[in-house]
This record gives C-alpha cells, structure tokens and sequence, in this order.
C-alpha cells in the first residue's frame, strides 16, 4: 500500500498536464516497476532465509481476485515491448535487442516464480 501510494504521488500530477513526450513518465514507471519486482523477490528470499513458510491451499476461489491483478500486471509488464523497436532510429542489430529483453524478462520471471514457490509451501486437501 505504500509503494502505491508513493506511485500515486510521483505519477499524479502527470495526469493533469500535457503528456506529448512521454519520456521522463516511461522512465519512472519503468524504474518503479523493476523496484517492485526487485522487492518481491527480496522479501520472499528474506522470509525464505528465515524459514518462516506461509501455508497455503491449491486453488481457493477466495484469491482468484488475486490471480487476475499478478496476469494484469504481468500483462502491461510485457505489452510495451513491440514498442520498443519505435524510437530506434537504426534498426540494425534489433533482434539482439529484443532477444536480451526477452531473456531479461524470463529471468526476472523465473526469480519471481522460484522465489514465490519455495516462499509458499501448498498443501492439497
């Protein structure tokens, strides 16, 4: 609730002006968005050092609220980056562009879904 509340803060105010040239909001949002993964995975690992495992149940209906924000956020995470090849005035060397994001991202993925799963022990009943 802080990290959106500080998020509000430092992006609100663009919502009132004139956004022609975007770059300083991508910047932030981009930069914003690597802190929270960053953090995620940071707390997980803290708790996973602790040992401290939260228990939870396989497939509660009750968190399938939950499950749409993580595909919501993964989404616009990921929905940019056809976009990237835009302002790029020599598109030589492109496809290693997009190669070295895509790796990036799946690194990123699988340190959040490793750090998660081994966070969370599920039990099925």
């Amino acid at each position: 609730r802080i990290y959106l509340a500080v998020f509000t803060v430092l992006l609100g105010p663009f919502l009132f002006f004139n956004i022609s040239k975007s770059k300083w909001l991508q910047l932030i949002t981009a930069v914003m968005r690597n802190v929270a993964f960053i953090m995620m995975i940071l707390i997980a690992l803290v708790y996973i050092g602790k040992g401290d495992y939260y228990i939870a149940t396989a497939a509660n209906i009750v968190y399938l609220p939950n499950l749409f924000g993580v595909i919501i956020y993964a989404f616009m995470c990921q929905h940019s980056l056809p976009g990237m090849i835009t302002p790029l005035k020599k598109k030589r060397g492109v496809n290693i562009l997009i190669l070295l994001d895509y790796i990036s991202v799946l690194l990123y993925y699988a340190a959040l879904s490793f750090s998660a799963a081994f966070r969370f022990y599920f039990y099925f009943t």
